[in-house]
């Protein structure tokens, strides 16, 4: 019986001889760990980045501050160093955090964010009472620019724009992560602006 780090315990086929697994055998089940690791990474990554943007958005982490090292992250958060990595792009680009090489990743002010991003928004009502006059804006705002916006874009589009507009579409749906996703999408600018 082996026991990786997961907690998963695997029998192999001849254990009842008390023998390993020999040749082709044992590197199906080391490729068979590995894909089942590889397909929880978004859900470890999801965790990871709700953590950090729940504290960032609640103030816990306040603007202005440093956040720790990655491999103290790691440890915090019991997370390896590509899925903090990758929860730390997608808090950049929700505009959360700059990252800077040599000066650290830093908390923006909350003026930075993206307030109509969904995850933002979940992470600033949290789990006490949120802030209703913010909820009431945001939703205020959203309802009068982005039907506008959506008609003129329409009525304004020019072959190009639609032809650009879809590709983005089919990259913000084949890409991987949130931060892929958000890129390509924010690859549309109208070119009005």
């Amino acid at each position: 019986m082996i026991a990786p780090s997961a907690g998963i315990v695997f029998l192999w086929p001849c254990q009842v001889a008390k023998e390993p697994p020999v040749g082709s055998e044992q590197i199906l089940r080391t490729k068979r760990t590995k894909s089942a690791e590889k397909r929880s990474k978004p859900g470890r990554i999801h965790a990871v980045l709700t953590t950090l943007g729940r504290e960032i958005a609640q103030g816990i982490i306040p603007a202005g501050a440093v956040l720790p090292s990655e491999h103290d992250l790691e440890v915090r958060l019991g997370a390896g160093r590509g899925v903090v990595r990758e929860a730390i792009k997608t808090l950049s680009g929700k505009g959360l955090v700059s990252v800077r090489p040599r000066h650290g990743t830093r908390v923006l002010p909350s003026r930075d964010w993206s307030l109509l991003d969904r995850d933002v928004l979940n992470w600033l009502v949290g789990e006490d009472k949120p802030d209703r006059e913010l909820l009431l804006a945001i939703q205020e705002v959203r309802s009068i620019i982005e039907p506008a916006a959506a008609s003129l874009a329409a009525i304004r589009a020019t072959k190009e724009d639609r032809l650009r507009i879809n590709a983005a579409l089919e990259a913000m749906k084949s890409s991987d992560n949130q931060a892929a996703s958000t890129a390509a999408g924010q690859g549309v600018s109208p070119r009005y602006s």
